[in-house]
């Protein structure tokens, strides 16, 4: 029986060989290059698993530069949104003025969003009717209204001196009884020839 040992493409030891040291050395040599020939596939394998893991590292990288662009451009609008509701706020609460007049539906919107109703505390006040007049004249200084407008009649002539006249008969109206103006002090005598 007649028997050889092949490796895919060589012969290591023939049927009947008797060459010991030339078959071993044919042996080592194939295990040196199949060993090689291992070791170049383990290292182009080690190779290719390396791009691959650098590929999805950067494919990673990119799809979280790409979410983190996206959230910063949210934050951006969300950021410019809020500044533009301050801005409105602001412009808003410098627009009203002390004993300026709004309408109802202006008062129960601003009143909602700044004044009773508004989440973060009462920003302004207001008052409608009889108790918001009541409120502001409780805050004038009435005695000094009163003595203004008195010298304003008596120094002031035509469109001007009526327009006093009205404002003084409304603010006797609206004092309380009793509380009549302390009459102004007589004018300074004149230099004139005695009688």
């Amino acid at each position: 029986m007649m028997s050889t040992f092949l490796r895919a493409d060589r012969i290591i030891v023939a049927a009947g060989d008797k060459g010991v040291t030339e078959s071993t050395a044919r042996r080592r040599k194939t295990v040196a290059d199949h060993t090689e020939q291992v070791h170049a596939e383990i290292q182009q394998r080690e190779a290719d698993e390396a791009r691959a893991v650098d590929q999805k590292v950067e494919d990673l990288r990119a799809g979280m530069d790409e979410a983190l662009r996206h959230e910063r451009e949210q934050l951006q609008e969300q950021a410019q949104g809020l500044k533009d509701e301050r801005r409105k706020v602001r412009e808003d609460l410098e627009n009203l003025k002390p004993m300026m007049t709004i309408g109802e539906t202006e008062f129960r919107s601003l009143d909602g969003l700044y004044g009773s109703g508004a989440k973060g505390g009462r920003v302004f006040g207001a008052g409608m009717g009889a108790e918001a007049i009541r409120e502001i004249i409780s805050r004038m200084d009435l005695e000094e209204l009163a003595r203004t407008l008195h010298v304003e009649v008596r120094t002031s002539s035509g469109q001007r001196r009526k327009k006093a006249i009205k404002r003084m008969r409304l603010l006797q109206a609206v004092r309380p009884p009793g509380t009549r103006p302390a009459p102004p002090p007589p004018p300074a005598p004149s230099p004139t020839a005695p009688l």
